[in-house]
Formats: C-alpha cells, structure tokens, sequence
C-alpha cells in the first residue's frame, strides 16, 4: 500500500469522480480495495458513482471513505471532509429542484427505518396477544368452566410471573464446551460475523438489537463499522471495547480457548 500523500484533486470533479481517477491513476482495482479493506465491492461502486443512496448510515459511510482514501494512499481526514462537504452540497442542490424532480435518496433512509419500526412493533403486538391467547386457553383447561371477569382477573394476576420468565429466557445458560456470545447494539453498527466459518451476519443493526449466538469452535467478526456501539458478553463475562464509537476493525476472533476466568479475555485493547 502506498505511503500517503497530498491528493493533487480536481475541483471540477465530483467527489466519486475524483477518487476513481485517483485510483485508476495507480492502477488499482475495486476487487482488491474490497479484499484489503473488508468492504463490499457494491458500497465502493457506490461511493465512486455519488449514490449515497445505496451506503449505510454516516457513521458507516465516512469510515469506507477513510479506509478507501488510506488504502490509496490518500489523506484519510481531508477526503473525510470532502465527501462530507459534497454530501451536504448535492442535499442543497436537490432542495433548489422542482418537488417532482427532486431525488428521494435523502428522505430514503429514514422511510426505511420508519417501515422496518412498524414490521417489528406488529411483530411485537403479534407475540404478545399470541402469549395472551395462549395463557387464557391453559386456564380455562385447568378451571374447568370459569367466568370470563375470573379469567380476566387471573391473567392480571399472573402477568408478574409471565415477564419474569421472558426475563431469565434473555440470558440462556452457557452450555459446557460450547461458546455463546449475548450482542446488545446501543448504536447502529454495520455487522460482518462468520461463526465456525459460515456466514452469520452481514447487515446494519439497529440501535436496541439484542441477540444469543452459540458456537461450537469461534466467532470470527470479519467488519465492525462501529466497534464502540456495540457491547458483547461471552461465556457469561462481559468483554471491554472493541474499539471507539464510529471506529472501524476487522478481523476479531474469539474461540475456545478464551476462557471467562480471563481479567482480559484475549481482547487487545483498541487503538
């Protein structure tokens, strides 16, 4: 990888436009970016074609460009700046537009994670009144015939004791020669996690996710596009940091032989 160096930039070129010339100029490819860097192929097709539209959050979006513009060998901060710079100036060009010709890309994040807020609250909702459904029906076998203002009075009596069960569920037992890893993300994070070398995870998680993942022989997380946003507890231990909010890592490993009675559980501290 080339050493850095005060990028010569076009300042009629668009921002994608400019780091394609650069990149074209030493004769690099997009494959062997994605390679080096862990980053999909497609949001480097996209950075170089302006469709911000097709990138993840800011927060993911501005560490692919730093990690493009280092590999270069450009100056990581003043592309940082530039792309921001050129993201702020298209949002202003396309509010100057006719309403029928402005481009939807701003507004599509946010309508995306509206619709998905409103698929995981229906979701809820369903469970919920499923639980419900199901706990009435296991009273009336067991009272026999009961009065419905009874049945009403004992749900509301045993709900107590239905979300303390939901609540010791949230933290499964750990299995002897077995790995299992509790993930709860606080900020949106950009995941990339093999376990036991298959594909687990390649997404966006949303601020709030909770997830239990179990493994025979490793967790291997190839991306982490927000290592500070995310907290991991395994085997029962709760793990330090991974790295700053909005810092990118790759390459995380943690397998059997990290043991809970580690102080460190083998986590390098982070840069």
């Amino acid at each position: 990888m080339p050493d850095h160096e005060k990028a010569t930039l076009d300042p009629t070129s668009s921002f994608g436009d400019e780091l394609r010339k650069q990149r074209e100029i030493r004769g690099i490819s997009l494959k062997e970016i994605a390679d080096s860097t862990k980053i999909s192929k497609r949001y480097l097709e996209a950075i170089e074609k302006n469709d911000f539209a097709a990138l993840p959050a800011p927060v993911f979006s501005r560490g692919f460009v730093r990690e493009y513009a280092r590999y270069l060998g450009l100056m990581p901060d003043e592309m940082v700046d530039r792309y921001m710079h050129f993201v702020r100036s298209d949002a202003e060009r396309n509010l100057e537009l006719p309403e029928s010709l402005r481009d939807r890309s701003s507004i599509a994040e946010p309508t995306s994670n509206l619709g998905r807020n409103l698929w995981m609250a229906a979701l809820a909702l369903f469970v919920l009144t499923s639980v419900l459904w199901w706990f009435l029906v296991a009273v009336r076998k067991k009272s026999g015939t009961v009065k419905s203002d009874t049945v009403a009075g004992q749900s509301s009596a045993r709900a107590p004791s239905l979300q303390r069960s939901t609540e010791t569920t949230a933290q499964p037992a750990v299995t002897p020669g077995e790995l299992t890893l509790n993930m709860k993300v606080r900020e949106n994070s950009w995941i990339t996690l093999q376990i036991d070398g298959q594909n687990a995870i390649n997404d966006e998680l949303s601020a709030g996710t909770e997830q239990v993942l179990r493994a025979k022989r490793e967790f291997r997380f190839k991306t982490i596009g927000n290592a500070g946003g995310i907290d991991l507890v395994l085997n029962g231990t709760k793990l330090p940091p991974l790295g700053r909010s909005g810092a990118v890592i790759h390459d995380r490993v943690f397998t059997a032989a990290v043991t809970p009675a580690s102080d460190t559980v083998g986590v390098p501290p982070f840069e």
